[in-house]
């Protein structure tokens, strides 16, 4: 039996699809998003229990909600090379803020390599771990997070990579600095 003359191409070659189909859906889900905020206010007129502040709030979140729309359609078109840095420290606490520079995909997972010890690293020593978290209805934030507790970790300059799921390019880099005991201070403990 011969081969079929045509065969179809490989799953995901169509120039561009991936890229359409990110741009869609972010147009999709603007326009969903704005039909529900101004869907409120209708009811609200209808009631008769419309208020000058009703207004404004919706313009404001109308206006909030293009810009986070245009911005992702941006980043989709032209990209940009250069994930962004952000710096924690033992200080650190709570959740730190991480705005992407790509579109999250629906189905991406975010997570922070191991972090590596600039310098002299022995892979022995205890590194602090640093959590990723993507933000519900936020396709570029990622929130990073210290794991508690911390153990002894040495002095130093740590790095390590937030990564998405759908990709080997990280989207972030993270630094991370456990400052040199004080000279004077362990002098005076002693």
């Amino acid at each position: 039996m011969s081969e079929p003359p045509l065969k179809p191409p490989p799953t995901g070659s169509l120039p561009f699809y991936d890229e359409a189909v990110r741009l869609g859906n972010t147009w999709a889900q603007l326009l969903l998003k704005q039909g529900s905020i101004w869907n409120a206010q209708w009811g609200k007129l209808k009631e008769g229990t419309y208020e000058a502040k009703d207004w404004y709030t919706a313009m404001v979140k109308s206006t909030e909600l293009t810009a986070t729309a245009l911005g992702d359609v941006f980043t989709q078109l032209t990209g940009d090379p250069t994930p962004p840095w952000k710096s924690l420290s033992l200080e650190s606490k709570g959740e730190v803020e991480l705005k992407t520079r790509v579109t999250l995909g629906a189905n991406d997972t975010v997570s922070v390599s191991e972090l590596s010890l600039l310098g002299n690293p022995r892979p022995d020593q205890p590194r602090p771990v640093i959590e990723a978290n993507r933000v519900e209805g936020d396709s570029r934030t990622v929130i990073l997070t210290l794991k508690e507790p911390v153990p002894k970790i040495p002095a130093g300059q740590y790095i390590g990579f937030v990564m998405r799921s759908s990709s080997p390019e990280p989207i972030g880099i993270v630094t991370f600095t456990v400052p040199k005991p004080d000279a004077d201070a362990s002098d005076a403990s002693g």
